[in-house]
């Protein structure tokens, strides 16, 4: 055999053992529609549980901008939260986009058990003078047919502000209306315990203790104190009203 011929041997064996060349239909066909494998199952998304009870509210945009609050936040550093929710009619919350106002109390304290025990009071006198302001209502707020939201500032110590003496609890009236003719006519002194749609607390490590839901009674909790009657703005369960 002439080195020629062992040449042309070597190539014959060595096409044996190569692929042959793709057909025409598997370079022109998507590889999506035909397939040697089975395809693989993906994993069913599975819906998140819903809870009933409420996360802890974010800081009231007009409270950093507070006097009162800053003074309470370097005495204090740990607080609470007591979150007081106001509609027109409580018992049919549901009906908020024919509402002309809803209104929030966030209240910062750094012993919330005790507002339960002494009772939660404010009125207009708590209102800290020269704090309050108008601002464009929130997203959420714009949703539902809100516009703008009034800020007034309160604490258990109004008179506090010059700096002699640190408060106790520092709150934030929020209050969204329609209108803005509405907003500026609105009073704080509107407001009364019958209003109260949602009541909620947390401690200061942000754990829920506290839920009333005037809406869903049934989910009303207090784990402080169970059922002990509470005054002031607590709504439920309700004790004597004195201070």
């Amino acid at each position: 055999m002439t080195c020629h011929e062992q040449h042309l041997l070597d190539d014959h064996e060595d096409d044996t053992d190569a692929q042959p060349p793709p057909t025409y239909e598997s370079t022109t066909s998507d590889p999506k529609e035909k397939s040697d494998t089975a395809p693989v199952p993906q994993p069913v998304p599975q819906p998140v549980p819903s809870s009933d009870v409420v996360d802890p509210p974010g800081l009231p945009s007009g409270l950093p901008a507070s006097s009162a609050f800053n003074r309470y936040i370097l005495a204090k550093r740990e607080h609470g939260i007591v979150s007081l929710n106001y509609v027109i009619n409580p018992r049919a919350p549901r009906t908020w986009k024919a509402a002309q106002w809803e209104a929030t109390l966030t209240v910062l304290c750094h012993d919330v058990p005790r507002l339960m025990r002494e009772g939660l009071f404010w009125s207009v006198d708590n209102i800290v003078p020269e704090e309050g302001f108008i601002q464009a209502a929130r997203p959420e707020s714009k949703a539902i047919g809100y516009s703008h939201v009034r800020t007034w500032i309160l604490t258990d110590k109004p008179e506090s502000r010059g700096g002699h003496r640190t408060p106790d609890w520092v709150a934030c009236l929020e209050v969204s209306t329609t209108t803005i003719e509405g907003l500026a006519g609105f009073r704080p002194k509107t407001l009364t315990r019958a209003h109260i749609w949602k009541a909620n607390a947390w401690d200061v490590h942000r754990r829920p203790i506290y839920n009333y839901d005037s809406y869903a009674p049934a989910q009303n909790f207090n784990c402080v104190y169970d059922d002990m009657p509470l005054r002031g703005w607590w709504p439920w369960p309700r004790g004597e009203d004195r201070e």
